[in-house]
């Protein structure tokens, strides 16, 4: 069985607990980031103010942009950097003591998932737990009671939303037990994918049919039981391959490999290389060669900032505006009402001219003289 706590000695770890705002809580904001692979004890959430970043774990890089949050789990080997000027990014690390390891990972690996409710009330939460931690006299009883709303949700709906079940045959409740049952399933792979393990012997540990098992898995998943054991552990081999000294062999050994040939053969299906090519080409993008970068920000000055440039931007806009008749008048249009002056708004620029070809008696009591 894998113990995780030895992995704290790997020069690759970064410990979820420096520099917390909060007891066991960080929230740092910075611009231009970027962090070389590492990974962490306790669960990253990073969310996107402004500009786009590059995450990249269990090599797939997903590009998350302005508005998005991505979360990652507890081990998982990323890197992320900025890929547009000016990108603003708040980073929450949680430490490991929040997190029961009997409640699963928060998700299989990482997802992007942003056409849901359930992500969009996840990053409304974000955000707004952002917003609390900046607040000065601020108590640690507020950011825990907003921890304790954020992470089971994130754990449930990430978990739920990779599984491969088709959208018309699935209800809410039917998913949520399919999270519970997914999670007893990943958290045994996970700690045991060192050992030998068999359809007989996961069935028995989780009192659960090897049939019923077999068909559930590749159902869900999408992949079969020796493919998912497979996946997590060349996974998890990569944070010895690139932060150890490890022999290839040891490496193998350690991760639950029979041999050192099936190890070679299994990883090249997932990095599209073999151990040692990928260790030479990869190695020095880590913490061990490269150092955390980017400018940190005051988010609360930041966010107020933004919010400035938001309600001057509302404010209004002076248009030319060519009248029926051919008389031209400069009229202040107002932008802080859903309307029709909105709209016209909306799509022209300051001082830009547009044409009103019908009676506009209405549009006229719509927008003041300026």
């Amino acid at each position: 069985m894998i113990d995780y706590k030895s992995y704290h000695k790997s020069p690759l770890f970064l410990s979820s607990k420096e520099g917390t705002d909060f007891r066991g809580l960080s929230f740092k904001t910075t611009r231009n980031t970027y962090h070389p692979f590492h990974f962490h004890d306790g669960p990253e959430i990073m969310y996107v103010h402004k500009g786009v970043i590059l995450v990249n774990a269990f090599n797939t890089v997903e590009t998350v942009k302005e508005g998005q949050f991505i979360a990652h789990d507890p081990y998982c080997f990323h890197s992320v950097e900025s890929i547009a000027a000016d990108t603003v990014v708040t980073t929450i690390n949680i430490s490991e003591e929040y997190i029961d390891e009997n409640d699963g990972l928060i998700s299989s690996n990482i997802h992007m998932v942003t056409d849901t409710k359930e992500y969009a009330h996840l990053k409304k939460d974000i955000y707004e737990w952002i917003i609390l931690s900046s607040q000065p006299g601020i108590t640690e009883e507020k950011i825990f009671l907003q921890m304790k709303k954020i992470i089971p949700n994130l754990q449930k709906h990430m978990n739920i939303a990779s599984l491969n079940i088709k959208e018309d045959s699935v209800v809410v409740q039917e998913s949520e037990k399919d999270h519970e049952k997914l999670t007893r399933i990943l958290n045994y792979l996970f700690y045991h994918h060192d050992e030998p393990i068999k359809l007989d012997s996961i069935s028995a540990e989780l009192y659960l049919s090897k049939y019923y098992l077999s068909h559930y898995i590749k159902r869900t998943l999408g992949y079969t039981l020796k493919e998912v054991l497979s996946a997590c552990r060349v996974g998890e081999s990569v944070i010895d391959l690139l932060g150890s000294q490890l022999t290839i062999e040891e490496v193998a050994a350690k991760h639950g490999f029979p041999s050192v040939r099936s190890y070679n053969e299994t990883f090249p299906r997932y990095y599209g290389m073999s151990p040692v090519d990928y260790r030479r080409r990869h190695q020095r993008e880590t913490v061990l060669y490269k150092d955390l970068a980017g400018e940190e920000v005051d988010i609360a000055d930041f966010i107020s900032r933004e919010e400035e440039d938001a309600v001057e931007a509302a404010e209004g806009c002076s248009v030319m505006v060519s009248l029926p008749k051919g008389s031209y008048e400069v009229l202040y249009v107002e932008t802080d009402k859903n309307n029709a002056s909105n709209r016209i708004a909306a799509l022209n620029a300051k001082h830009r001219t547009i044409s009103l070809d019908c009676d506009c008696d209405e549009m006229i009591l719509r927008i003041r003289k300026q």
